[in-house]
């Protein structure tokens, strides 16, 4: 009798993560931009950015024990369920810096208040 599918399925995911395994960038997508006025005054171009990963929070307690810690330094704790994280990233005035990241496209949208009140952005 062959075994289950979910065991099958289970083999090959065990095998998943090694110690040399580093995180991959699948996609990337522009949710929002805009300009954002860093003091209420001076003018940085903000864009709202969804990536998508090969790895999950489901996989976080498996990526802890079998990936060297070296390679964790590259693994984001806010991905959501389905391998999603969102980050303001901001440029202007020859400088270019990101938000922390969020593991929804709600909690990332609402950040933008806590940096202040002035900003355009087309959603």
């Amino acid at each position: 009798m062959p075994a289950p599918l979910s065991l099958k399925l289970g083999a090959l995911v065990k095998n998943r993560f090694t110690s040399e395994w580093e995180p991959t960038l699948l996609s990337e997508e522009i949710l929002a931009s805009g300009v954002w006025f860093y003091d209420d005054q001076i003018p940085f171009s903000a864009k709202l950015l969804k990536q998508k990963y090969n790895y999950t929070s489901f996989d976080l307690p498996e990526i802890e024990v079998t990936v060297h810690p070296f390679n964790l330094d590259y693994i984001d704790y806010s991905i959501s369920d389905e391998g999603f994280i969102y980050f303001w990233q901001f440029e202007g005035q020859g400088r270019k810096s990101k938000s922390s990241t969020f593991g929804t496209y709600f909690a990332a949208r609402e950040h933008i208040n806590s940096y202040g009140t002035k900003y355009d952005i087309s959603w």
